[in-house]
């Protein structure tokens, strides 16, 4: 994930604070918010080696995130959210002569609390359940020596997630929000597959499978947003 482009945007919709804005009295309860992001987590070692030795990695926790977020304000400033997304990690560093990538999706149900700075200005906090289904990883070196291409399905993952952000509001109907969420993810071998065909994950010898199964998942993710309030 470009950090550096979602740090431009921050400041960019941050400079635009001095627009008038309406009373949040008249705050509405339904939202939609479309963000983008990446995350940090831990670093897997992928088999694959440059030629001067240099473990290629690949980020488990990690990755590049675009999503939506609905929500409903309750009283008191606690709201529901219920958000879908994908998240996206690819070789680090990347290789001229093949690919890789752990992709996933996410439902991540939660609720939150807004603390009101002033009128316009709000810090909100909350947790959840994030919910990583679709986890692939795909690891395809057909074009180096020993070429062979793995796919690696990992069993559905549930794991709890603690939620902070600010929120600018311009108005009654739009507003940004730079939040982070820190998360707990295991991620629990399901199958493999090999240059096409279906292995018999039980064959593994256990050197190799302590590398490839219960995989920490967990990170921190950075995003950047707009919420529209219906």
């Amino acid at each position: 994930m470009n950090y550096r482009f979602t740090f431009m945007l921050t400041l960019i919709i941050i400079s635009f604070s001095s627009l008038k804005a309406t009373s949040q009295k008249y705050i509405r309860p339904l939202s939609l918010e479309v963000f983008v992001g990446g995350g940090i987590g831990e670093e897997v070692k992928t088999g694959i080696v440059t030629s001067d030795f240099y473990d290629i990695m690949l980020s488990v926790g990690g990755g590049r995130t675009l999503g939506l977020r609905a929500g409903y304000r309750f009283s008191c400033g606690i709201e529901a959210f219920l958000g879908y997304y994908s998240q996206k990690s690819f070789l680090d560093p990347p290789v001229s002569n093949g690919s890789g990538s752990f992709s996933k999706s996410i439902i991540h149900p939660m609720v939150t609390f807004s603390f009101q700075l002033n009128e316009r200005h709000f810090i909100n906090t909350g947790a959840g359940l994030r919910i990583s289904y679709n986890n692939l990883v795909d690891l395809d070196a057909s074009e180096m020596n020993n070429p062979v291409h793995n796919k690696f399905y990992y069993n559905t993952s549930f794991g709890p997630s603690v939620y902070l952000a600010y929120q600018l509001y311009f108005n009654k109907w739009s507003s940004f929000i730079l939040s982070s969420t820190v998360y707990y993810h295991k991620y629990k071998l399901n199958s493999l597959n090999k240059d096409g065909i279906d292995m018999d994950i039980s064959t593994i010898p256990d050197n190799v499978r302590s590398s490839i199964d219960n995989l920490n998942g967990s990170g921190i993710e950075i995003t950047a947003g707009l919420r529209f309030h219906l």
